[in-house]
């Protein structure tokens, strides 16, 4: 089994610290390589090259990372010690989210207006993308997080409350409505029929198994046998998802299959996100030597992952309107690491600047 059965999953109080640091870091640089892949993996002229399926493969291997942050958000905040009230909830951990979701979705807004030429902020353009939850195209997670923070009550009381078999058969059953909503969309998707958009407040309803599966995870232990067994069935699944995403291409279009292949709701990437978990912990708890130093460089990293979250984006398109270099990071697929790298050192730099300046600080951390 993956886990050593306890009476109650809330009867365990693990330290997080031992992992969450590492795990924000990891996932954080994941999303910048994933966004530096999608160049490569979305070049239909290049579809089925060397430096393609490099990029597949490296898109494949970065799907686990939002997963990975909703399902730390479920490890924090679903807590049998916290006895938050609903006013200090929302005044205090609600408004660390609100502040960050407002200032970056107007400032990306007014961004992509100066870039596209149209009309600054507006009104009808700015209501829909809000009430979509996409003023930018990766700024849809911290509307996904608003509607979790909503959730969270409810789902705090069926966790605490629940003894580890009735958690894991509602797991059981979340993730499967989780898989039939996928297979629903992905249906249209490869048909090329685009789903109709959702409103963001019921955008964070698939990912509530994820959220709950954090705190599970977080609750359930392994021993150091399980870790080559669980490092081998992720390289399994890493080449199982990028060689999906290749037979979807074939028929569909290499921008259509990674909606679906790469998609977080996909069982595949469900499956390999959880293994991402348990690997991590597991790593953590470790005695080799290194460990402690790699929790202490991400210790300093981890509060500036979520600036780094929102910043990236903008180096990106830095980086478009560099032809040269776009072309030789495509041509010359290795440049993916390297770039995603750099994106990463000036993103946590830039977030550090920012961090320094007394009111700003509230819109990155």
């Amino acid at each position: 089994m993956w886990f050593q059965e306890k009476t109650t999953v809330a009867s365990i109080s693990p330290n997080r610290l031992d992992y969450v640091d590492v795990m924000r870091v990891a996932a954080c640089f994941a999303v910048v390589l994933l966004h530096a892949s999608l160049g490569v993996v979305n070049n239909e002229s290049d579809f089925g090259s060397m430096g393609w399926w490099f990029g597949n493969i490296i898109h494949a291997a970065t799907t686990w990372a939002v997963p990975a942050f909703v399902m730390i958000s479920g490890s924090l905040l679903i807590d049998a010690n916290k006895k938050d009230s609903l006013k200090s909830f929302f005044t205090r951990r609600m408004s660390r989210l609100l502040i960050p979701t407002i200032f970056w979705s107007f400032l990306y807004m007014i961004y992509d207006s100066l870039a596209h030429g149209t009309p600054i902020l507006n009104p009808f353009p700015v209501i829909w993308s809000i009430a979509y939850g996409m003023p930018y195209h990766h700024l849809w997670y911290l509307y996904v997080a608003i509607g979790l923070y909503g959730a969270l009550i409810p789902i705090r009381v069926l966790c605490i409350n629940a003894d580890r078999q009735t958690l894991l058969i509602t797991l059981l059953i979340l993730f499967s409505v989780q898989t039939i909503y996928f297979l629903d969309q992905s249906r249209f998707v490869i048909n090329g029929i685009k789903p109709d958009l959702m409103l963001f407040i019921y955008k964070c309803i698939p990912f509530i198994p994820y959220f709950i599966c954090g705190y599970f995870l977080t609750h359930s232990s392994l021993t150091p046998s399980h870790l080559r067994l669980l490092i081998y069935l992720q390289l399994a699944l890493v080449l199982l998802i990028s060689t999906v995403n290749w037979s979807i291409a074939n028929r569909s279009g290499v921008v259509l299959s990674g909606r679906v292949a790469f998609n977080v709701f996909n069982p595949l990437v469900v499956l390999y996100s959880i293994l991402m978990y348990r690997v991590v912990k597991l790593l953590c708890s470790g005695a080799h030597r290194y460990i402690p130093y790699v929790k202490k460089t991400c210790s300093i990293l981890a509060p500036f992952t979520l600036g780094i979250f929102l910043i990236h984006p903008l180096f990106f398109e830095i980086i478009k309107n560099m032809p040269d270099l776009v072309v030789l990071y495509r041509r010359c697929y290795v440049g993916i690491i390297p770039i995603a790298v750099c994106v990463f050192i000036v993103s946590a730099y830039t977030t550090y600047v920012i961090s320094r300046i007394p009111y700003l600080k509230k819109v990155i951390l």
